[in-house]
């Protein structure tokens, strides 16, 4: 709880980044360094799906989605923290991204394999009316994605969220 401008105490959250324990680095062979990151990007990965599917049942508020001005925000403080922060922040959003584009969203990667798995299972290729519906429904989705993201960054900008 801080108090702003005027005086009334707010809840505010903050971006953990890092480890709160004391940091050690010790030499790793090539095998060991491949497991750790396998771990760690399944691990990453794995809680990125359940944040989505949390948005969708609504167990997780819509506000926690954000947008470049959050990343950046979030860049800044990783590489103040240090540059290993640094490096593992940009791999998370790296990895970020790759689950996002496995949605089952027409205008994403995740749609398109969609699209093959239907055709493969009636046997035809899907109508063209049809991918282009499904595919301007997927681009309606990511545009209010978008705009979520961004309004979400600006409401944290003003103070508002």
């Amino acid at each position: 709880m801080v108090k702003d401008s005027a005086g009334v105490q707010r809840r505010t959250g903050r971006l953990r980044l890092g480890s709160a324990l004391p940091r050690s680095h010790e030499p790793l062979d090539l095998g060991r360094s491949l497991s750790l990151a396998a771990g760690q990007t399944l691990t990453s990965s794995t809680q990125i799906v359940r944040s989505v599917r949390g948005m969708f049942s609504g167990r997780v508020s819509t506000r926690e989605v954000g947008g470049p001005i959050a990343i950046g925000i979030a860049a800044g403080e990783a590489i103040r923290v240090g540059l290993d922060v640094y490096i593992g922040f940009m791999a998370a959003i790296s990895v970020n991204l790759a689950v996002l584009n496995l949605l089952p969203i027409p205008v994403l990667d995740g749609g398109q394999f969609l699209f093959l798995l239907g055709e493969a299972v009636l046997r035809r290729p899907l109508s063209v009316k049809l991918r282009e519906r499904l595919t301007l429904l997927g681009l309606v989705l990511i545009v209010l994605l978008m705009l979520l993201a961004f309004s979400n960054d600006i409401r944290r900008l003003l103070g508002l969220l």
